[in-house]
C-alpha cells in the first residue's frame, strides 16, 4: 500500500467539479506535446494557449483556491479540448513513429527519456483518473455485474518490528536507472539510527479508536495548520467514510458497504500524523526535497501501475490532500 513520508510535492487533482471532469483530458496530451514535441524536437505544438492551461496539474493549498492559470475565463470549452487532445495525439504518433526520439547527449531525447516520460505520467494519471471517479456520486455510475468488495475479515494482531541502526538508499544511480524522474536523483546514502515500525498497515479498525476517542477534536493531536483546516472543513472522519443509522459505512466505488475493519485506512498526511501522535508514534521518515509544503508517498497503492513500483520513486502530496488511495504505518524513535 501507499505509505506517507516526509517532504516533496505534487500535482492537485483538478479543480471544482464542472472543470477536473475534464481537466486531465487536455492535460495529459499537452503534457505530451509540451515535453516531446517543443522541448525535445524543437518543434510547434498546436494551440499556445491550451500548452499553457494544461501544462501541469493544479496544486492550490485548498480548493477553494482552485482556479486555472489566466482565471477562470480561460477554461476552453469541452469541444474544443478534445480536438485539442487529437492533434497533440497524432503530432505524439507521428513522432514515435517517424522520427529518432533516442538521441545521446540531446536534453530530452537521450536515453529515450522524453518518451518514458510521457508513458509514466500516463501511468499515473490512471490512478488519478480512478480516485477521481470514486468521489463521483453513486447514481451517476454503473455498477459492474458481479461486483462484490469483500470486506470480511478481522484486522490483523498489530505489533511493532525493530530495525537496527544502519545506512539506506535513497534515489537512484543515474548510470544505472533506465528512467527516472528528477527527484530521485541522485543515489546518496544516509545514515538511520534504529526505530521500530508498525509491522501492519493502520486499519479502519484502529483508526476507529481515534475518532471515537474525539481525536478530530483535540488539537493536542495536530499541528496549528492542520487543525485549522480541521475546523474550516468541520471533518469528523476520513473522507472514505460515512455514517448511516448509527453505523459506519465505507464508499466504494459504486455503493456504500459497512466499514471493513481489516482494510487499510485512507487518508490525508494531517489525519495520519494526528492518528500516529495519538499513538505516542510518529510517521516513517525520508530525506527532505522541495519546499516543506508537500509530502513523499513511498511505496504503491492497489491502482499504481507496475511501471512505477520501484524504490526511488516518490509521489508527493500536500498534507490536507484527502483523495488518494494512501495507508500508513506508525514509527517510533528507540534510545
Amino acid at each position: 500500500m501507499r505509505r506517507f513520508g516526509v517532504c516533496s510535492r505534487r500535482y492537485y487533482q483538478g479543480v471544482r467539479h464542472d472543470t477536473r471532469d475534464f481537466f486531465y483530458e487536455g492535460h495529459l496530451p499537452g503534457f505530451s506535446v509540451n515535453t516531446l514535441i517543443k522541448k525535445g524536437l524543437g518543434r510547434p505544438g498546436v494551440d499556445a494557449r491550451l500548452e499553457e492551461i494544461f501544462a501541469r496539474g493544479i496544486d492550490p493549498d485548498d480548493e477553494s483556491h482552485a482556479s486555472p492559470r489566466g482565471g477562470v475565463e480561460a477554461w476552453p470549452a469541452r469541444h474544443e479540448v478534445r480536438q485539442f487532445a487529437d492533434a497533440c495525439d497524432q503530432l505524439v504518433e507521428h513522432a514515435l513513429l517517424h522520427d529518432e526520439v533516442d538521441r545521446p547527449g540531446v536534453p530530452v531525447l537521450d536515453r529515450a527519456e522524453g518518451v518514458f516520460t510521457l508513458l509514466e505520467h500516463e501511468g499515473m494519471h490512471q490512478e488519478t483518473l480512478l480516485y477521481m471517479w470514486h468521489q463521483v456520486p453513486h447514481g451517476d455510475k454503473k455498477r459492474p455485474e458481479g461486483y462484490a468488495p469483500d470486506a470480511a475479515g478481522d484486522p490483523p494482531v498489530q505489533r511493532s518490528v525493530t530495525v537496527p541502526a544502519g545506512a539506506a538508499m535513497l534515489g537512484a544511480d543515474r548510470h544505472v536507472a533506465r528512467f527516472g524522474w528528477d527527484n530521485e536523483f541522485d543515489a546518496h546514502r544516509v545514515v538511520v539510527p534504529a526505530f521500530e515500525i508498525d509491522a501492519h498497515d493502520v486499519t479502519n479498525a484502529a483508526f476507529l479508536e481515534f475518532v471515537e476517542a474525539g481525536g478530530y477534536d483535540d488539537p493536542r493531536w495536530w499541528g496549528d495548520e492542520d487543525f485549522a483546516w480541521v475546523r474550516r472543513a468541520g471533518l469528523r472522519h476520513p473522507l472514505f467514510w460515512e455514517r448511516h443509522d448509527r453505523q459506519w459505512c465505507w464508499r466504494g466505488q459504486f455503493g456504500l458497504l459497512p466499514l471493513p475493519p481489516a482494510w487499510p485506512v485512507y487518508v490525508s498526511h494531517a489525519e495520519a500524523s494526528a492518528f500516529a501522535r495519538w499513538r505516542g508514534k510518529r510517521l516513517p521518515t525520508e530525506a527532505e526535497f522541495f519546499d516543506g509544503q508537500h509530502y513523499v508517498l513511498k511505496g504503491a497503492s492497489p491502482a499504481t501501475t507496475h511501471e512505477l513500483l520501484r524504490p526511488s520513486f516518490r509521489n508527493w502530496f500536500r498534507p490536507h490532500y484527502p483523495y488518494v488511495y494512501a495507508s500508513f504505518r506508525c514509527a517510533g524513535s528507540l534510545p
